[in-house]
């Protein structure tokens, strides 16, 4: 009889634990998934890696993994509709080999201590305690023992394996058509630039300028200001370009550089001149009389200068000033998105290169070279501007913007008549960052 309790004790046991290890490996892929969405995946001789994209494109989750534990590169077919995920893993990936962890909408995939996964159970823990395979410091081996009546021992082995590195795999998919956002994805915001550390930048730029001449003369001048302006009128095209250089901290920016400008008009101006003559009539009538002394009058009647000579002046000509510019400008740059608005102010020291075409003379009709006349060295001028800055793939910047630049003295060094140049325009310029 006592025999008999103990063997049917011993029978329960047995079909418990038999009943608990089944439970154990059927659930095992599934027992860290806590989403468990039904997909269908169908393919046939494709890679374990381009299964599980397939499935993170259905479902919205990300799967973690190394591809050397879970040989990503080799060849599985598979035809599973309306079934769980788990399941759809489990033929994938052997739950006997691999576990599942979930974080949020990650599940990460490890293998269960790759080192001896192949061994037979019994064999890997028979080989460590003799010392043959080293024991990794990432596995944890726990033994309970459990001592039950009837000197009934169970013994029950875990091993649990720790994984400090994850390593994810992102996969770009192009299962839908690229958009603006995917072009440009890789554009920096150069609000990131504007750190309190000094840094350089180069580039090049170019100006549209449209031009207005002023002349001026404090002294009395045979020209009036109103016929210098009527004269001359700006040309369509006048600009600059050059190269730039600049350093910046934070959000303000210190450039210099060196440009060529050309400020072009034209001349258009006409008059007459008369030269020679007679008097249309020319009679001479004396009259006298006698009265205490003799006295003589004279009298001329009636006579009209007429010219000889009526001559007319017409002149037409392009006129030019080239100069070589030295700009000093100070810029404060206002973050918008992955763009930078700035404005500018500053200086412009300008070198005289040359000249041609014709300015009226101040003393007299008539008109004078440009090239004759005596320049001053150095000419200051003013310049404001505002505008915007947009990123370009790798390290490049494109600038677009309004400026507007005046003269602060005459160009002339001791002519009787002030001129200076005004301009606004568009500037726009291409940066490249030395950092």
């Amino acid at each position: 009889m006592v025999f008999k309790l103990i063997f049917l004790k011993n029978l329960n046991c047995f079909v418990f634990i038999s009943f608990v290890f089944c439970l154990f490996q059927a659930t095992t892929l599934a027992q860290g998934i806590k989403h468990d969405p039904l997909v269908s995946v169908s393919c046939r001789n494709e890679p374990v890696s381009q299964v599980l994209e397939k499935l993170a494109r259905n479902t919205g989750i990300t799967f973690s993994y190394n591809p050397d534990h879970i040989e990503a590169t080799r060849l599985i077919s598979l035809n599973m509709d309306n079934r769980r995920l788990s399941a759809v893993l489990a033929e994938i990936l052997p739950a006997e080999k691999f576990g599942l962890r979930q974080n949020g909408n990650q599940i990460v995939i490890f293998r269960k201590n790759p080192a001896l996964t192949d061994l037979p159970g019994s064999t890997v823990q028979d080989a460590q305690q003799r010392g043959n395979l080293p024991i990794k410091p990432d596995t944890v081996f726990m033994t309970r023992t459990m001592l039950e009546k009837d000197t009934v021992t169970v013994t029950v082995k875990d091993t649990l394996v720790r994984f400090d590195t994850v390593y994810i795999m992102k996969v770009v998919t192009r299962d839908v058509p690229i958009k603006g956002a995917d072009i440009f994805s890789n554009l920096t915001r150069l609000s990131d630039d504007l750190t309190r550390e000094l840094k350089f930048q180069a580039g090049i730029h170019g100006s549209w300028l449209g031009i207005r001449q002023s002349f001026n003369s404090e002294s009395a001048s045979f020209t009036s200001n109103a016929d210098y302006k009527n004269a001359y009128s700006p040309r369509f095209f006048s600009g600059s370009a050059g190269v730039d250089f600049s350093m910046f901290y934070s959000r303000f920016e210190f450039s210099t550089g060196i440009s060529c400008a050309s400020l072009n008009s034209r001349l258009e101006y006409s008059f007459e001149k008369e030269t020679g003559g007679f008097f249309r009539k020319d009679t001479l009538d004396a009259y006298y009389t006698l009265e205490n002394e003799d006295t003589t009058w004279f009298y001329v009647m009636d006579s009209t200068y007429m010219p000889v000579d009526l001559e007319a002046y017409t002149y037409s000509a392009a006129v030019s000033q080239k100069f070589l510019e030295i700009p000093f400008t100070l810029q404060y740059n206002q973050p918008a998105g992955r763009l930078l608005i700035f404005v500018r102010a500053g200086l412009i020291a300008g070198f005289h290169l040359g000249s041609k075409g014709l300015i009226l003379n101040a003393a007299d009709e008539g008109v004078s070279q440009f090239r004759d006349l005596k320049y001053k060295p150095v000419v200051l001028s003013y310049t404001l501007g505002a505008g915007l800055r947009y990123p370009l793939p790798g390290r490049f910047i494109f600038e677009a913007g309004l400026k507007y630049r005046g003269h602060l003295e005459s160009v002339f060094d001791g002519y009787p008549v002030e001129l200076r140049y005004r301009a606004f325009g568009i500037d726009a310029g291409l940066i490249w960052k030395l950092y």
